[in-house]
């Protein structure tokens, strides 16, 4: 299924899991042939990595968004964390929980597309080769190119082993699914109703943590945030009229139903319930924080972060006294070792690090989680 939902917001998956390498690896192979996607994690879905994969040199993973991540031996290198080689087996640790991840060897997908006339490719394939090809160039700019980097991302300058990240999930949404009206909205589809035509999802393990269950119930196939908050979720066809949305404190909530565009528009929560009669799923709204700086910039910063209501900046080895300043005030902060804590948020930040300046800007994207049962 094709979805038509004209908007500049993101169009983000109804589970967070379904952007795991597991699902994508196979979607995302055909577009870039010389990546392999082929890995399977064991661990719990709320925090797995969102991309594991190798570029049949080193292994590249890219954090999920759920806590800080840590993978020994690895690097830090633009949005991803690089691993020397292509180990059978690697340990990623978010937070106080282990995963394991396994080189499983998928194909990368079939070598002819790779001369494909790209006028042929449709949106979704333009996408996702563009997502892949993102990939090999920031494993492979030069230092003093600009890259984007998210609040889990980090620029090992000094190349420690054992790089660690916030997050990473940032507003990088890869196409998964078919085609949508405008190319400022990247489709992302559910895991069993991807469209026939499309790759089928080899590999991904059947356990119950890996359904939607919004999918799996209601027939749902994509959720967003619609403008002032309102959240927009599409369907395969139209639901049935005993639908009903609620708030996690049990009050209704107004739907409205756009049978042009198979979209039913709720009011703006930020946990809600959606049920039947038969069936209830509760569904959360997480907010990411993507913190944008060059690469290569004086004042040596390396990482940015937000972490429990706080904001994290680390320097380089060595830097004396750093301060900060948003909206042309000095934020009180507290500077321990390489990391400079700051209370509160902003849009943009300008970081001093011993006389030397770099402006770092700051976007949010929102994503949703579903789970069975009603809101806790």
């Amino acid at each position: 299924m094709r979805l038509n939902i004209g908007s500049g917001y993101t169009l983000t998956s109804i589970r967070v899991l379904i952007v795991s390498s597991l699902v994508m690896g196979p979607l995302l192979a055909s577009a870039a042939p010389g990546l392999d996607f082929g890995y399977r994690i064991d661990g719990p879905a709320s925090v797995r990595p969102t991309l594991v994969f190798n570029d049949g040199l080193d292994t590249y993973v890219q954090p999920s968004g759920s806590g800080r991540t840590y993978v020994a031996g690895a690097k830090a290198d633009g949005p991803y964390l690089r691993i020397t080689g292509i180990p059978d087996s690697f340990a990623v640790r978010v937070g106080s929980i282990s995963l394991r991840v396994d080189h499983v060897g998928l194909p990368s997908g079939p070598s002819s597309l790779a001369s494909s006339p790209s006028t042929s490719h449709s949106y979704g394939e333009r996408v996702a080769g563009l997502r892949s090809a993102l990939a090999v160039r920031a494993a492979a700019s030069p230092a003093g190119a600009p890259l984007s980097r998210t609040s889990s991302s980090a620029v090992s300058r000094s190349g420690v082993d054992g790089a660690a990240a916030g997050d990473g999930s940032g507003s990088e949404q890869t196409a998964v699914g078919g085609p949508i009206a405008t190319d400022a909205v990247a489709a992302t589809s559910i895991p069993g109703v991807a469209p026939g035509n499309e790759s089928p999802n080899v590999g991904k393990k059947s356990e119950s943590t890996d359904v939607s269950y919004l999918a799996k119930y209601f027939g749902a196939d994509g959720i967003r945030e619609g403008f002032g908050g309102a959240i927009q979720i599409h369907f395969r066809t139209r639901p049935s009229a005993e639908l009903q949305f609620a708030s996690a404190d049990g009050k209704h909530l107004d739907a409205s139903w756009d049978d042009t565009a198979n979209v039913m528009t709720v009011g703006a929560a930020q946990k809600f319930v959606v049920r039947d009669g038969r069936s209830s799923v509760a569904v959360s709204r997480q907010t990411t924080d993507t913190f944008n700086y060059p690469a290569d910039n004086a004042a040596g910063l390396e990482q940015v972060f937000s972490e429990s209501g706080a904001i994290y900046f680390r320097v380089a080895e060595g830097t004396k006294k750093v301060s900060v300043r948003a909206d042309g005030k000095a934020l009180r902060g507290q500077q321990k070792g390489r990391y400079y804590r700051v209370a509160g948020t902003a849009d943009s930040f300008v970081v001093n690090a011993d006389g030397f300046e770099v402006t770092v800007t700051r976007t949010r994207s929102v994503r949703f989680v579903d789970r069975e049962g009603g809101a806790s």
